[in-house]
């Protein structure tokens, strides 16, 4: 998994983590900053430490009859405290074949039952502080003498004393400050989700109850419900109203048809003309009614109907009347897919959508559309392209808004009321599919429908 170094929860990980480290290796700084005396005093006290957990793992290790291991720890206490040492068996043979010192045996012989440990003089110069040092264990001896070699540096005794105290802290930290950062960086992950889905118009989403908490986060949460639940409320009372609307409208609309027959019926040729235009009007605000109740209709019901079909039947029915239509205005309609796929979702509904887009093109287009079918990252993948102008780029994302028009006077000479998207969007929505709008590289639009497939 990539880290972004830029995101929150990387940066309180390495805060926390950092903050944990400086504190745990603030007495050793403090003991390199301090003067030599206080510096050799801790040498010293660490080396004499070391020494101790040497002995204690050598003991171990013989005692265990593990051999590597009794070796790896002689090498590892003669590598920090400058000695030579000799492992010798009950036989008096050293496991490593290396030639004994003289009074070695003299040495093995004094270490009687009851004696593990001896500590003798290495000479018998009253100046010569340096000692033999002789462990015994049930199976071996164990001697070692000094060597000349240069002691053991500051850095290196304080590194062996303490790497594993510093192994410690290293993970014991970094648990800490994963379990830390996660406590507050997962709640506000929760938030950014949720604000991604009423971004999106999902606007039923609550986080309190998933929080949790009882701390400012968890009013963050709540006070985030009560306002999706507002937004929800104004959302589906705008929608209620719109639907009362496109119904009461009906009623008078359709008294205007019947009024329009009349006086179609009692007027001369001089009315014709403007009856015509009363009529076309009429016909432009049933559609667009009809149009709103569909968006209504859609949004309102929660389990759609819904069954397994190709979506190449579902194109093909849209294409039979397309064809028509794109010859009728002197333009070319093409279709391809690269293999069948099924899709579970209303079949009418998406129809519909397929059917607005491809009309929408076809009206926008110069000479030709294209409609392709593919499969990608599960998803069926429908594109309609056209040769058209295109939409500014800043304009994209609003066409799918309903009554949004680029351009009022060019869809008003094309019958354009900005619905036909909005109803593709929603019904696209309503299959937990995405549809976006992409200019061309050279020119047109193309509109590409994502609906999961079904795995049949």
């Amino acid at each position: 998994m990539r880290i972004n170094r830029f995101s929150l929860y990387f940066k309180i990980f390495v805060g926390l983590w950092g903050t944990i480290m400086i504190f745990a290796i603030t007495p050793l700084l403090m003991i390199l900053v301090s003067n030599q005396e206080s510096r050799d005093a801790f040498y010293e006290h660490a080396k004499k430490g070391l020494e101790k957990n040497i002995v204690i793992d050598i003991r171990a290790a013989a005692n265990s009859g593990n051999i590597p291991s009794l070796i790896n720890q002689v090498k590892r206490a003669e590598k920090y405290l400058n000695s030579e040492i000799f492992i010798f068996d009950k036989n008096s043979k050293e496991l490593r074949n290396k030639k004994a010192p003289l009074g070695a045996d003299n040495i093995i012989k004094t270490m009687t039952e009851d004696k593990v440990v001896l500590i003798k003089k290495y000479s018998d110069d009253k100046n010569d502080k340096r000692l033999i040092r002789v462990i015994k264990t049930d199976e071996y001896v164990l001697i070692s003498y000094p060597t000349g070699d240069k002691p053991a540096s500051f850095s290196a005794i304080i590194f062996a004393k303490h790497v594993n105290a510093f192994i410690y802290i290293f993970f014991l930290s970094s648990i800490a400050s994963l379990i830390i950062t996660r406590y507050f960086s997962k709640p506000l992950l929760t938030l950014s989700k949720a604000v991604k889905r009423i971004s999106e118009g999902d606007f039923s989403v609550r986080v309190a109850e998933e929080l949790n908490r009882k701390d400012e986060i968890g009013q963050l949460g709540k006070d985030f419900d009560i306002m999706a639940a507002k937004l929800q409320h104004i959302r589906n009372t705008k929608e209620a109203t719109l639907r009362n609307l496109s119904h009461e409208l009906r009623s008078p609309l359709t008294r205007l048809r019947l009024s329009l027959e009349l006086a179609r019926a009692k007027a001369g040729d001089n009315a014709t003309q403007a009856l015509d235009r009363i009529e076309l009007e009429s016909d432009r605000l049933n559609e667009m009614i009809g149009q709103l109740l569909e968006i209504s209709r859609i949004k309102s019901t929660e389990n759609l109907e819904k069954e397994t079909f190709g979506i190449k039947s579902a194109i093909q029915i849209v294409l039979s009347d397309g064809y028509f239509e794109a010859n009728e205005t002197g333009k070319n309609l093409t279709y391809s897919e690269d293999a069948e796929y099924f899709i579970h979702g209303n079949q009418a509904l998406l129809i519909s959508c397929f059917e607005n887009i491809i009309r929408n093109a076809i009206k926008y287009s110069s000479s030709k559309v294209d409609v392709k079918v593919g499969c990608e990252d599960s998803f069926i993948v429908v594109s309609i392209s056209d040769d058209g102008t295109g939409v500014a780029d800043e304009h994209l994302s609003e066409i799918f808004k309903p009554f949004y028009r680029v351009q009022a006077d060019r869809d008003r000479k094309t019958g354009g009321i900005g619905l036909g998207l909005a109803i593709a969007k929603t019904i696209v929505d309503a299959h937990n599919g995405y549809i976006n709008a992409i200019n061309n590289q050279y020119e047109g639009l193309t509109i590409e429908v994502r609906l999961p497939i079904d795995s049949v």
